[in-house]
């Protein structure tokens, strides 16, 4: 209570020093509690006697009611509602922040004065702290549930009353919690409103002629973001989602827009991160590996290089440009850190420092390593969100054998529907249409070929071999694909090259998924980040990419353009690979290029997995290698005299093109 009085004044810069102290050691004491409530709920997990106590005592009414949260929330929602309707802010308040403004400015340096004031709100901890104790809550509740699920039905009632609880507080801060991703937009209008005032802003003339993002974060905005989409990642598992979806249908349906948003935005800041460090890296290695007198291995070095070398620098210092406007420096700290390079390449300064080593410190500086590390829990948990409520999740509908025995199969299975069928041998992994797991039983899925009424039998082709078997007796059957709710949730379209087309090309689509996994490729060899939450956004956006790709086929309405499909299937090649080579007679060369890039998103998803996806698009993924190759011959065939004296100085004087581009409109070079 005490520091709810006194918030306003401190946030605004108005209270005496007395009123600050008081404020400051109120909000401590505050942290201190619900730290404790935090621990306290997270030993739930393993001690169910704590969980039936704290449900017990409305403790968790005491937090929903909290003055210092309600006068929080009502202060940032008024001031987000200001800065849109304001045209010409004259500075920038940043969510989870306050600005501090010393008394004697007049003795303020001009160096100092161009350096973010900011301080960290330490409100913004606490509320923060509260939304995950919420869901700490769901997830302890969900532990013991599967440890009371046949044991104690009354302990079991208990727990199953927390989704309610954790509901309560959805609905009570329902406007507050998507407050903050909508402030990555005004952050970014209230920038550019600021700079097109006047305002100094750290952007060169040259970088300022780039696009920039249309999202803009700090690192408190992109934290309580990624603890945000946690609890909805929560709310969205298995049982909750439906009673979340019964109760609360409105916040449901827009809970799995904004992560389908925020998936966008974290791929497109994370996948240009990737984007300018692989070119970046690629650029380095090509002064001193290509051959002159070799063209192809401009190609071979990397895919990313087949339009040249200027055309690369281009592209990488866009790339570089896009990921740093993305971030917002707001404090002293962090403009400290975003000087401090994490590369030998960006560590270059003075007069000695080139136009692209000044662009390399943007993606490879401590601060931006700190929010990449944010960013990818924030991707994970929008990627958990979409897994769990995408329409194919839940498609499967499973049934006793006696009820397959006096199913008519023939009324509802069609050429293309995905069945579940007890098979003969032992346990072993599987796709069920949206989710990769591992069962005790013998229970694989497959895809329907054909059905024959006479004989009462089906012929499938296996998902996770791609074997076909006929005569499958209908009793087989153990579960099957309800064809209804084959719906798409990305748009078909491919990654683009220009990373102001990703962030401007309409809804979250194939590219971004795309994206995601180039990312996880790239820092799937790094130390510096979490090996869990890489190989957790891989899985997810390998399988989601999947999916999309097959539903897309499957319910094709000839709308798409061949171009589009075409590009598409180029990108999954590079992602994926093409396993078949050899059988198919062709070239191994076309499908894995020289640097082995899709052995390291093997390395993250696992073979297993990544074996299953093969499968499942090897159309896709031979169709692109067919084309490929066939580009690669007509390259070959046309410059097999190829000068070296010519390729010399045509390098020299334009950089080297596409070797495809004078073949086709659409080639390879369309992976970047």
């Amino acid at each position: 209570t005490v520091a709810s009085l006194t918030y306003q004044a401190v946030h605004a810069g108005s209270s005496s020093l007395s009123v600050a102290l008081i404020h400051n050691n109120a909000v401590d004491i505050v942290c201190l509690i619900t730290r404790l409530f935090h621990g306290l709920i997270d030993a739930g997990s393993t001690i169910v006697d704590i969980l039936l106590l704290l449900m017990e005592n409305r403790c968790f009414r005491s937090l929903i009611d909290n003055p210092l949260l309600r006068t929080y929330c009502k202060t940032w929602t008024s001031n987000t509602d200001a800065s849109e309707d304001e045209v010409m802010p004259t500075t920038i308040l940043h969510r989870g922040y306050y600005t501090s403004l010393p008394r004697h400015s007049g003795l303020m340096s001009s160096a100092s004065k161009n350096k973010p004031s900011s301080q960290k709100d330490s409100v913004h901890f606490v509320w923060r702290e509260v939304i995950n104790i919420f869901s700490s809550l769901l997830r302890s509740a969900r532990c013991q549930s599967q440890t009371y699920a046949k044991v104690d039905e009354p302990i079991l009632r208990q727990i199953t009353s927390v989704t309610s609880v954790v509901l309560d507080f959805v609905c009570s801060y329902a406007e507050e919690l998507f407050y903050c991703f909508r402030s990555m937009v005004t952050e970014a209008r209230s920038r550019s409103n600021l700079s097109s005032r006047g305002g100094k802003t750290e952007s060169t003339s040259f970088s300022s002629s780039i696009q920039s993002s249309s999202f803009a974060f700090t690192p408190n905005l992109l934290k309580e973001s990624a603890d945000i989409s946690l609890l909805f990642a929560e709310l969205c598992k298995t049982d909750n989602k439906n009673e979340f979806a019964r109760q609360c249908g409105d916040i449901y349906e827009q809970v799995r827009v904004t992560s389908l948003e925020l998936m966008k935005v974290m791929s497109s800041f994370l996948g240009s991160i990737g984007n300018a460090r692989e070119l970046f890296l690629a650029l380095s290695s090509a002064s001193s590996t290509i051959m002159l007198d070799q063209p192809t291995t401009m190609f071979d070095a990397h895919p990313l290089l087949a339009e040249g070398i200027p055309n690369a620098r281009h592209e990488a210092i866009r790339n570089a440009h896009f990921a740093h406007s993305c971030c917002i420096l707001a404090t002293a700290e962090d403009f400290s850190n975003s000087h401090i390079a994490t590369t030998k390449a960006a560590e270059t300064s003075g007069r000695d420092k080139s136009l692209e080593q000044s662009f390399q410190i943007q993606v490879n500086n401590k601060f931006i390593a700190e929010v990449e590390h944010i960013a990818g829990h924030c991707l994970f948990n929008a990627m958990a969100v979409l897994s769990d409520t995408h329409p194919a999740s839940n498609s499967f509908i499973s049934f006793s054998n006696e009820e397959a025995s006096l199913l008519d199969v023939a009324a509802v299975v069609t050429p293309g529907t995905t069945v579940a069928i007890r098979a003969q041998t032992g346990a072993q992994q599987h796709l069920q249409r949206y989710l990769i797991q591992s069962r005790g039983g013998n229970i694989r899925y497959a895809r329907t070929v054909g059905c024959d009424r006479s004989t009462r039998t089906i012929s499938v082709e296996y998902a996770d071999s791609g074997s076909v078997e006929r005569h499958v007796p209908w009793s087989w059957i153990v579960g099957m694909e309800d064809t209804s709710k084959r719906q798409c949730v990305f748009s078909y379209l491919p990654t683009p090259k220009s990373m102001a087309e990703i962030d401007t090309c309409g809804p979250p689509s194939l590219g971004h998924l795309i994206l995601a996994l180039k990312w996880c490729r790239h820092v799937a060899g790094s130390t510096d980040f979490p090996k869990h939450i890489v190989k957790c956004v891989a899985e997810r956006a390998a399988i989601l990419l999947c999916t999309e790709v097959l539903l897309h086929d499957e319910i094709r309405d000839g709308t798409l353009h061949d171009d589009t499909i075409r590009r598409v299937n180029m990108q999954l090649l590079d992602l994926f690979g093409y396993a078949d080579t050899e059988s198919e007679g062709l070239n191994p060369k076309v499908a894995v290029s020289s640097h082995q890039r899709d052995k390291s998103l093997a390395l993250t998803i696992g073979e297993d997995i990544l074996g299953i996806v093969q499968i499942n698009l090897k159309h896709q993924l031979r169709a692109a290698c067919l084309e490929r190759e066939e580009e690669q011959k007509m390259w070959e065939q046309n410059n097999s005299g190829w000068d070296n004296a010519t390729w010399a100085s045509s390098s020299k004087r334009q950089g080297r093109r596409s070797p495809f581009r004078s073949m086709r409109k659409t080639s390879s070079g369309d992976l970047s």
